[in-house]
This record gives C-alpha cells, structure tokens and sequence, in this order.
C-alpha cells in the first residue's frame, strides 16, 4: 500500500449532497467500521496473546500464533490510528492539522505498518507450514526444538521484512504542506522491480500460493478425519479444531491480502490514482476499503478461534469466569488445564 486510500477525501463544493453522502461514507468506514476493528482487534489479539502465553505445554503452532497475534496487535495499533484520526479531525473542522498529521504518518508510520504487515505475512506461512506438516505429513516433522525452529524462521523473517522496508523510510519527505517523492523513488526501476514486483511478490504471489498449496492439504485431512470411525482420531478434536481455525484465518489472510494486487491494477488503469479515489469520482468508495482490509484481517483471527477452536473457547470462557479446575477459589485458571491441541 502506497497510502492512496489514507488520503483524506476532498469535497466538491458545487455539489453539497453529493459531498455530504461522500463525507458520510468516509465516516463510516473509516471513523466507525475502522474504529470498532481497531478496538476489537486491540481486545481480541490481547486475549490471543495471554491464552497462548499460559499454557505450560506449549506447541510450534501455538508458539507461532502467539507472535502472529502481537504482530497483528501492532498492525491494528498503527493502521487504527491512520484509519480513526483523520477523518475525526476533519469532521471537527481541524482540517489543517489533519492534513500535517497525514503527512507525517505517511512519512513516518507507514513504513512501520508496512514492515509489520509484512512480518504478518511471512509468520502465517510459517504457522500454516508447521500445521502442514504435522497433520499431513507428520513422519517428515522432528520431535525435537519445533518450537526452536519456528522461533529462527520468524527471526529470519522478521529481518529480512526490516531491510526489506528500509527504502520506504526515505522515498518521500515533506516539503511544507506536501508530500514529495525523493528522486531515486520517481525512478522507473524503484517503481518497477521494487515498488511493483517485489513488493506484490513477497507480500502475496509466493506466500499466497504456498499457502493454497498448504491449505488444501489441511482441508483433506479434515474432510478424511470427519469420515473417519477411529476412536483414537474422534479424540483428536482439539487438534481438528485449531488445525480448522488456522484454515479460516488463511482464507480471511488470502481474501483481505487481495486487495492491494486489486489496487495495484487499478492503479494501472485509473491514473492518476489519487484522483480517481475523491469524491464523485470512479473508485472513491473502493479508495478506504484498501485499510480496512488490513484491519479486517488483523482483527479476525480472535473470532474464528473462538468459533472453531473447542479449547481455546474453554480456555477463555475460565480466564473470563475466573473459574478454577477444584473450585476452591477464584483465581485466574491454568491454560494447561484445558487443551487447544
């Protein structure tokens, strides 16, 4: 995202109802439907975060969805704000700093949010691998330093997502009360094999592609487990739960992703982008949908391990109760009391 859809909308003054019905859609999206996925996923990736802290008999893929639960954390906290902020500000006729304060998220944030969306990426690979192998092929996967493994693979990733996103730091500057492109970004192989290749091929071809490949293996071993008579697999329905959960979140992941490779088309035919995104104009009600896309998809993951995954739903009805396991008092449960797996 280059953040055409975080520009303010600008409002044709010879045509106030069709402005007021634009700045009444920009305030829905973006102020109320970005608001509450920004509330709901600060609240839903928390609990995430504590339920998968507290078992004290931790898997690769439990290990795994808790990184990916911070990482979603700090990409709803940073594209919250440029989602809510704004447009608040213009609506309370602060038009001037929202405009200066736009500048600099651009400038100064949206690298940040890009390097951890990123980071968000390469970590759901590296989960839905682990699950991949571990109920697909589970002769493949060792015994040993899973949780190890899965810890130096998100390592890597989280590096190279950091030097990845380095010349997004010094693209752009602001020059007054606009945003100006630094000569090397303006350059046709800057915009070409780094803004446009690379960027599309590391954030969606190869991650989305191993993750069809991945998932389709997880939705057989499924479909084969409902059919299946075995006591010993029927047992097994944590482990269908979470391994059902993780197939959700990579669908939510894949249709949410989509939308930037969507935008970067458009951005093709629509040009210039950035007008074509106001008000009245072809693309202005798909221009927000690009950021709420990213909210979407960082705030879901609590609700689908909720409805698809029996021990994490056990797990937080007792953190919420306080219940405990004897009943002699109340205090905060012990996760491994309960099994996601």
């Amino acid at each position: 995202m280059e953040g055409e859809g975080f520009h303010s909308a600008k409002w044709d003054a010879n045509n106030v109802t069709h402005a007021g019905n634009c700045r009444v859609y920009y305030l829905v999206i973006r102020v109320c439907l970005g608001g509450l996925l920004s509330l709901a996923g600060i609240i839903g990736n928390i609990l995430t975060i504590l339920i998968m802290n507290r078992t004290t008999r931790p898997s690769a893929t439990t290990r795994a969805l808790l990184l990916l639960a911070l990482t979603d954390l700090t990409v709803v906290v940073i594209y919250g704000t440029m989602a809510v902020s704004i447009p608040v500000l213009n609506a309370i006729h602060k038009a001037e700093l929202a405009h200066t304060l736009q500048l600099h998220f651009l400038v100064y944030l949206l690298p940040f949010g890009q390097m951890a969306s990123l980071i968000c990426v390469f970590i759901t690979v590296v989960v839905t691998r682990q699950r991949h192998l571990s109920v697909c092929h589970p002769h493949q996967l060792r015994t040993k330093n899973q949780i190890r493994a899965v810890y130096i693979r998100i390592a890597f990733a989280s590096v190279f997502s950091v030097i990845f996103h380095i010349p997004m730091f010094f693209q752009d500057r602001i020059d007054g009360h606009v945003l100006v492109r630094r000569d090397f970004a303006n350059s046709k192989a800057y915009t070409v094999f780094y803004a446009i290749v690379a960027v599309q091929l590391f954030r969606y071809v190869l991650p989305v592609s191993a993750l069809i490949f991945m998932t389709t293996g997880l939705i057989r071993a499924l479909r084969k487990q409902s059919r299946t008579k075995d006591a010993a697999l029927r047992r097994n329905s944590g482990r269908a739960g979470l391994t059902m959960s993780l197939v959700v979140v990579v669908l939510v992941f894949i249709v949410c992703q989509s939308f930037a490779p969507a935008r970067q088309i458009l951005m093709w035919t629509h040009r210039p982008y950035s007008e074509a995104i106001l008000c009245g104009a072809s693309l202005f009600y798909f221009g927000p949908l690009d950021l709420i896309s990213l909210l979407v998809n960082s705030s879901s993951n609590f609700i689908v391990f909720v409805l698809c995954a029996k021990g994490f739903r056990r797990i937080l009805i007792a953190m919420l109760t306080k219940r405990t396991t004897n009943g002699s008092h109340s205090t905060l449960p012990r996760a491994d009391a309960y099994s996601l797996e």
